[in-house]
């Protein structure tokens, strides 16, 4: 779907279903958006998103077609917690069969992982300090070939390290998200989550 597409179900979401808009700028926005205009398109009957979306934002909010609309979305909310409810089933069933495996590397890999990215970081880091300050206190006069020397070195490790770095990342971040689901406050909707909860009146729509 392209991505224009993703403003006109931001507008929808925040008039009708604010709980939405934080989904809509988050990771599987695409799939979102797709959704909510799929479920306008159906109610309206219009040929096309564009027209769906002008159709219920161009009247009033208690129209029978808005209504709908929100009941519909409501459907798709409950669709997609439950989805979330589902992965982090699979989640913690992962992480039990981890905790119970008598092999300590599958048991605490995520620990493991993390420290030893750490160490290896800090370790490379100070060791490339010491190194290039020893040496341009030997050789001062090539303290230039000598610096240029340690950021060729450095940047041919940046895809190693990018790799690293992006599964620790992605791997502390998803565990956050997994904990906010667990505990019954979503994934954080952001500033504009924020923003349609004041357009919508502060107020949270009944069964969603």
């Amino acid at each position: 779907m392209a991505l224009p597409l993703i403003p006109i179900a931001i507008g929808l979401a925040a008039k009708f279903l604010p709980d939405l808009v934080g989904r809509l700028a988050g990771d599987g926005a695409e799939n979102v958006a797709e959704g909510v205009l799929n479920i306008a398109k159906s109610v309206t009957g219009a040929p096309d998103f564009e027209t769906a979306a002008n159709k219920l934002l161009s009247g009033p909010v208690d129209g029978p077609l808005q209504l709908d609309f929100q009941k519909a979305g409501y459907g798709f909310q409950e669709a997609m917690a439950r989805i979330d409810v589902e992965r982090l089933a699979v989640v913690n069933e992962t992480m039990r069969a981890e905790a119970s495996s008598r092999d300590k590397y599958v048991r605490r890999w995520r620990p493991f992982w993390g420290y030893s990215t750490g160490v290896a970081f800090a370790s490379l880091m100070f060791g490339l300090m010491i190194v290039g300050g020893w040496a341009v206190i030997k050789q001062p006069t090539m303290a230039a070939q000598i610096i240029n020397a340690l950021a060729g070195l450095v940047s041919a490790m940046f895809p190693l390290w990018g790799v690293a770095l992006s599964v620790l990342g992605v791997s502390v971040w998803k565990r956050s998200d997994d904990k906010a689901i667990e505990a019954g406050a979503g994934p954080a909707t952001g500033i504009l989550g924020a923003l349609a909860t004041r357009i919508a009146g502060g107020q949270a729509p009944e069964g969603g």
